[in-house]
């Protein structure tokens, strides 16, 4: 099968529009045309798309009043919380593009550095999520200060602001332990789970999306240990303190 050029298939795709006659009462306007949306459908990050929706079930199942959402995709997973009725107080480093206006469910956006969660009061939230964000924490690559400790300051500060025996929703990059320029860190799976129970985050769950794409909901911590580049879903649940 021999490719077309695009723009030999734009000028096909216009001379066959003037065939039909055109369309007069849509009168054509200077532009760019678009030559990469052929694609398959659906085309998409199934990190993204597998753990938004999978984390968005548990937390609107759960019975939390308010959900406190760290540094995720807006567009995705915060906006399938609200879909599905939840109050939402979402943080991120940097303003909110555009304004909510919609009366329900609420959303209150606090810009505040997700390393610290310094306007987050201790205990304040039953229901949390950071889902693939905390792997750029500290790398400068969303104009965030470079700070090597930064994903280490950040679980610090979620395990601070999780009420006891709150839960926590963490994903990140996991598999054999690097980093990818500003880009992102891989971690393997043991460092996080370490660093939370350091915290008082016991893991309670573990879901992922594997090198090849598939989501496993059960899963097992080994079997994302050698991946190259997997997304790891942990649930943490918060020790009660005597």
């Amino acid at each position: 099968m021999v490719t077309m050029d695009p723009w030999e298939r734009y000028a096909r795709d216009l001379e066959r529009c003037e065939e039909f006659g055109g369309e007069p009462e849509f009168p054509l306007v200077d532009g760019e045309p678009r030559f990469d949306d052929d694609s398959p459908a659906g085309s998409t990050d199934p990190h993204y798309t597998k753990q938004d929706v999978w984390v968005a079930q548990q937390v609107i199942m759960g019975t939390a009043h308010e959900h406190l959402d760290v540094g995720s995709r807006f567009d995705g997973f915060v906006t399938h919380l609200l879909a599905g009725g939840v109050n939402v107080v979402y943080v991120d480093g940097r303003p909110l593009s555009f304004t909510w206006d919609l009366p329900r469910p609420t959303l209150r956006v606090v810009q505040d550095d997700a390393r610290t969660l310094a306007t987050i009061p201790d205990g304040g939230f039953e229901s949390i999520s950071c889902l693939h964000a905390l792997e750029h924490f500290g790398l400068g690559r969303y104009g965030d200060e470079v700070d090597p400790n930064g994903w280490r300051t950040a679980i610090q500060a979620l395990g601070r602001v999780t009420a006891p025996d709150g839960l926590l929703y963490l994903s990140v990059p996991v598999g054999r332990q690097h980093r990818f320029r500003n880009w992102h860190r891989v971690f393997s799976p043991v460092t996080i789970i370490l660093e939370a129970e350091h915290r008082g985050l016991l893991m309670e769950d573990f879901a992922g999306v594997n090198d090849s794409g598939n989501f496993i909901e059960k899963a097992m911590v080994r079997d994302f240990a050698l991946a190259c580049y997997a997304c790891g879903i942990f649930v943490f649940r918060k020790k009660r303190t005597r």
